[in-house]
Formats: structure tokens, sequence, C-alpha cells
């Protein structure tokens, strides 16, 4: 480090005299903090003593806390960089250190670090909806019906930033999402423990006149349960349930090119691989929220699709997709996908249709719904159902199954859940009741017509 650098320090004396945490912090702060703590520095010269490469151990720490999401090195010459209460966006680069030069490769000047995000929650930053005709809210989540890892949000955010500033598009595998990414630049970021918010700039050119203009998307993801007010489709949700937001808002045209390309997509592809990496023990749904519900009315009753449900819907070549109000959206103003996408799988559409999964896995879904008579003291009624929703515990069963096939009133009785076993090896396979149900919803045609 040449002297100038080495004396400079983004908090000054305040980073050794005071107990504050800073969530950004310079190259230059980590080597004056590790060199005045007498363990890393003793391990420091032990390593340039022993090591058959003289590589610099600090600049080796720096890197290996990159690696890992710890230290997220960042540009603070933006508009605003608004990190955990503070607004650490630089109007004059000029006055702050130059990048370090370690064996010919260039040092980040800034981390940081969203573990010492403070509990500060984001107030009044976004909305769902838009008063300007010529945009558009796009919005996805993902589910956890479980609840979620300590510190998730914090390491989305470290992952999520970390992939804005380093070009690792090449290692997202397409699916859906897979608009061309197109440079874009952070114009604004603002961050908080349970949520951030990118403005991204991009420029581009206007079809009609040729001239180059520049189009903005902003980005909101944010980490919530039922009863915040940025939560949507609150209605699907239990107690303990958490819900990972991700929405964009652009300009609608192409529908909502710019938006996908401008960031969006990178954004979501890559937090739901660190989910999928990172926490594989750990049960999620990715969903699409319906655009025109969010326009429409409040976020909290925003109809949801399965993602699967729309990978069915694009493999089959449909246009159109339709939510549970009866709102009807095109497929690409959702996923972003067109073009050479959709051209692609074209060719799959069939009249019959096509399995999107395995029989081996629906087999197992498939139980026996029975009616015990406690008098008779045996199963009286018995027939096929469906787990729909496994930890719901919620089945789909036919009507007569359980109902007067005539009047359409339910039989007296106890309704039992019966599975095979997977153990079971005879020839022919015996049910085990294990589990007790009632009927919590019937076919309204059933009232109407019987």
């Amino acid at each position: 480090l040449g002297e100038e650098d080495s004396s400079y320090s983004f908090h000054d004396e305040d980073l050794l005299t005071t107990d504050v945490s800073y969530p950004v912090i310079t190259s230059q702060d980590t080597i004056l903090l590790w060199q005045t703590k007498r363990f890393t520095k003793k391990a420091a010269e032990r390593a340039l003593q022993y090591a058959s490469k003289k590589v610099d151990p600090f600049d080796f720490l720096q890197t290996l806390l990159i690696k890992f999401g710890v230290f997220v090195p960042i540009d603070l010459s933006v508009q605003k960089a608004y990190l955990g209460g503070r607004d650490y966006s630089i109007g004059d680069i000029t006055s702050h250190p130059k990048e370090i030069v370690l064996d010919g490769v260039q040092s980040p000047k800034y981390f940081f670090l969203p573990s010492l995000l403070g509990p500060g929650e984001p107030s009044d930053i976004w909305t769902y909806k838009t008063s300007d005709s010529w945009k558009v809210v796009v919005s996805h989540s993902i589910l956890f019906p479980d609840g979620v890892p300590p510190g998730l949000m914090e390491r989305i955010t470290a992952c999520v930033l970390s992939d804005m500033y380093t070009d690792n598009s090449a290692t997202l595998k397409e699916d859906l999402l897979s608009e061309a990414e197109e440079k874009s630049q952070i114009k604004e970021m603002l961050c908080w423990r349970s949520a951030f918010y990118l403005k991204m700039g991009k420029e581009v050119m206007e079809k009609s006149s040729g001239e180059i203009q520049e189009s903005i998307v902003e980005i909101f993801a944010t980490l919530v349960d039922e009863r915040s007010q940025l939560c949507v489709s609150t209605d699907t949700m239990g107690a303990g349930m958490r819900r990972l937001i991700f929405s964009a808002k652009g300009p609608a045209g192409d529908f909502a090119s710019q938006i996908f390309s401008g960031g969006y997509s990178r954004v979501i592809k890559r937090a739901v691989k660190h989910v999928t990496n990172e926490y594989s023990g750990v049960e999620f749904e990715r969903q699409a929220v319906c655009p025109q519900c969010l326009a429409k009315k409040p976020c909290s009753r925003a109809s949801v699709w399965d993602h699967s449900v729309l990978q069915a819907a694009h493999k089959r070549g449909e246009q159109i997709v339709r939510c549970r109000f009866g709102h009807v959206t095109d497929l690409r103003l959702i996923c972003g996908c067109f073009g050479h996408n959709r051209d692609a799988h074209s060719h799959n559409t069939q009249t019959g249709g096509e399995a999107d999964a395995p029989v081996a896995n629906l087999l197992k879904a498939v139980v026996i719904v029975g009616l015990y008579d406690e008098r008779a003291l045996r199963i009286v009624r018995a027939g096929s159902g469906v787990i729909v929703d496994r930890k719901r515990g919620l089945v789909v069963t036919a009507g007569h199954t359980l109902m007067d096939k005539n009047t359409w009133r339910e039989i007296n009785g106890k309704i039992v859940i019966g599975v095979i076993p997977q153990t079971n090896d005879s020839d022919e396979p015996t049910a085990v009741f294990r589990y007790f149900a009632r009927i919590i919803a019937r076919d309204p045609s059933l009232d109407q017509n019987g």
C-alpha cells in the first residue's frame, strides 16, 4: 500500500473508538482492523514465514470473505446508497481512496456487510400501484411454508448485490425467466435487514426516433409474513409462513421486456439459485403474482400462480393464463419468456397435452378415502383420493364416496384416509387407514343442482 492510501480510513477514528456496527467498510479499514488485532497479525506473519508463495494474508482473507458473501464489493459512486439508515453515496469520488493493487490485481474500494444492517424496516418505499399508464408492476415470490432459516434475507441481499457487481450470468441455469440480460447500472441502492431496493438504469434505443434514452427499472425485494402491508396473497398463508417477495416497476411496452432484461430476471434467478443450493433441506414454493390483481386489488388479495403451472403452460405453447379472479394475462408479461424461448417450445404443443411429472411421482399422492361405520365397526364405503397439498393435509375425492348420490348429503360415519406403505412387497398390497378427515369444501354445483 502507498502511504497516501494506507492512511485513509472511511470511518476515520470512529472505527476503533466506538462500538457502532458499520455496514460499509473500505479495503484499508479491513487491513487496519486486522493489523490492530494481535492474533490476526501473528497469523499473517506466520503465513508469510511458512508460505511457499508470497501471498498477502490480508488480501487472501478479503478474497475469502468475498467468496462466501460476507464482504460484498460495491460501488458507492451512485445517486443514493442508503445502507442501514445512513447514506454512503459518494459525491466527490476524487477525495476517496483509489483501488488497492496487489500482485497486479485490482481490489475493490468498498465492501458492504449485510450482516451488520440495523433492525430498521422500509417505510413508504414501495407500492404495487402506479399512476403512470406506460408503467407496469410485476411480482414473484418464494413461499416458505415452515418458516425461514436465520439470516436468509441477509444472504440473499449479499448474493444478489455480488452478482450485480460481477459478471456471473454464465453460471445461471436457464429457466422460465430467461430473458436476455443487458448491461444495467445501479443508480440507487437502499438496503435494510429485511428488504432492499434497487434503481437500475440502462441505455436503450427508441425504435421510432432512433434516439438513445435511459430506461429506469425499480426493483424491490422483502421478506415478510402475512401481517405485513407489503405481503401478497395473505389468504393462502398460515401462521409461521414467510414470503420472499420480488417486485419490479418499469415500462410496460413489449410485455415489460425492459423490466426483465434490466436486472429483474437476474435478481430472481440468483435468489432462487442461492436458496436451492444453500438451503436444500428447506421447503419452498415459487410463485408468480397476477399483475392485474396488483393494479386493481389490495396486494393481500392478489392471486398467485405456482411456477410449475406456468412452466406447463409455456411448454404447451399457451399464450395466456387466467387467475382465480378471472383476469386474463399474457404469459410473457408474467415470465418475460418470448422470442426464441417461445419458438423453442411451440413444437411441444399436443392436442391431448403432455405429462408434466413422472407417473411414479403422481402415484405417491394417491390415497384411499373411506367411510367408517362405528356401529358396524367396518369400512362401508371407499374410493380413491389425491393429495393436493401435503403441508395443509388437503385431499380431493369424488363426492359419491362420502355422499348420497341422490341427495348429495353427507352419510353418517367417520372419514378415514388410508395409505399403502412403501415397504409392502406383497402381490396384493393392503391399505392402512392412519388418518381421520373432515369435509371442508365441496363442489358448488352440488348445492346448485342437488
